[in-house]
C-alpha cells in the first residue's frame, strides 16, 4: 500500500521540548477522519557541534532519501500545525495529484503580531492587502520526485532559499488549501540560534 504523505522534521537535541511539542502538535492535525489519513514523520537529530556533522542542509537532503511517502512536507521543530491541516493536505494530494499543494497560514516574529502568508506556485516575495506573499518553500507540500531533483546546500541557516529558487521551476500545478495550515514562529532571541551563530556561522 502506497503512503501518501512523508513529515520531515530535522532537529538536535538541544530542541527536545520544542520537537515533543511538535510531535503532540502532528498527532492532534490528524484531523477527526482517523481512517485513511496515511502519514509518517521521520526526524533527523544527531548532535550538531561535532567535528564535521551534518548542517541542516544535509539533514534535510538526508530526510528526503528516506520519504516514502507520495508528498513531502517540512516541518520545523519550533513552528505548528494549524487546523487538521494533516488530513486537509492527504485530501487534496489524493484527488487532486497535483505537484505541490499550496498552504497558507501565520507568521509570528519574537511572539508579537501575527501576519497571515500565503504560498502559491507563481508568487514572489511580496504583501498584498496585508498578507505575505510567498513562493514554494521547505514548508510546502510537494511530490517527493519533485522536491528528489532539488538539494539544499550545506548549511545550517538560509539553507531552504537555494532549494527554493530550484523548486519553483518544477512546478506545473497545485491544490489550494484555503484553511489555515501553518503556524511559523520565528524568534531572534533563540538561544540555540545564538549559539549557531557562534559556533557555526560565518560572520
Amino acid at each position: 500500500m502506497s503512503l501518501t504523505l512523508s513529515i520531515l522534521v530535522p532537529t538536535i537535541p538541544e530542541r527536545a521540548e520544542l520537537l515533543a511539542r511538535l510531535l503532540k502538535n502532528i498527532t492532534d492535525n490528524q484531523g477527526d477522519k482517523r481512517e485513511g489519513v496515511d502519514y509518517e514523520v521521520l526526524v533527523h537529530c544527531t548532535p550538531p557541534f561535532i567535528k564535521r556533522g551534518p548542517s541542516t542542509g544535509v539533514k534535510r537532503n538526508e530526510l528526503l532519501a528516506m520519504a516514502r511517502g507520495e508528498y513531502t512536507w517540512f516541518v520545523d521543530d519550533d513552528d505548528l500545525l494549524m487546523n487538521s491541516s494533516i488530513s486537509s493536505v492527504i485530501d487534496l494530494a489524493r484527488t487532486e495529484k497535483r505537484d505541490m499543494v499550496a498552504v497558507c497560514g501565520l507568521y509570528t516574529r519574537d511572539g508579537k503580531k501575527e501576519i497571515k502568508w500565503f504560498i502559491r506556485k507563481d508568487y514572489g516575495n511580496d504583501t498584498v492587502d496585508g498578507v505575505y506573499h510567498r513562493p514554494p518553500n521547505h514548508i510546502t507540500p510537494v511530490r517527493r520526485e519533485i522536491a528528489l531533483q532539488c538539494k539544499f546546500p550545506d548549511i545550517t541557516a538560509e539553507e531552504d532559499t537555494a532549494y527554493s529558487e530550484q523548486l519553483v521551476p518544477l512546478l506545473k500545478t497545485e491544490s489550494i488549501l484555503s484553511t489555515p495550515a501553518y503556524h511559523y514562529q520565528y524568534s531572534s532571541r533563540n538561544k540555540l540560534y545564538r549559539i549557531l551563530r557562534k559556533k557555526i556561522l560565518p560572520k
